[in-house]
């Protein structure tokens, strides 16, 4: 019985926990290397001032490893992004800013009292 409850719980809680995706395009370096790259990314989340995670891929015109993928997290604001991940082709710390298409946040459904 206590399976069937928990497993009810956790259907219920991922249903109303849905986010859309949104994409980034901007300018990205990496710390220790100094590389300076154009980004493409994919966010988990298109609502304005809210903690993203990011997948990404980079072009690095000015350097030898002319590629890089990586991993991070970042934040929306409105229109924009601000990432901070590893960029796994380079073994470096990346941050990249850009233009992403961001959603106001949806608000709270009002529910009068009783």
């Amino acid at each position: 019985m206590k399976k069937i409850f928990l497993i009810a719980l956790l259907s219920t809680s991922t249903m109303s926990a849905q986010a859309d995706p949104a994409y980034m395009a901007g300018l990205s370096v990496n710390l220790h290397g100094g590389d300076f790259g154009i980004t493409l990314k994919a966010l988990s989340n298109d609502e304005e001032d809210t903690v993203v995670g990011a997948l990404g891929a980079t072009y690095y015109p000015f350097s030898k490893k002319t590629f890089g993928v990586d991993l991070g997290i970042g934040h929306n604001f409105k229109d924009a992004t601000l990432t901070l991940g590893w960029d796994l082709l380079k073994s470096d710390v990346q941050i990249a800013a850009g233009v992403s298409d961001t959603a106001a946040k949806k608000s709270e459904p009002y529910i009068p009292p009783r």
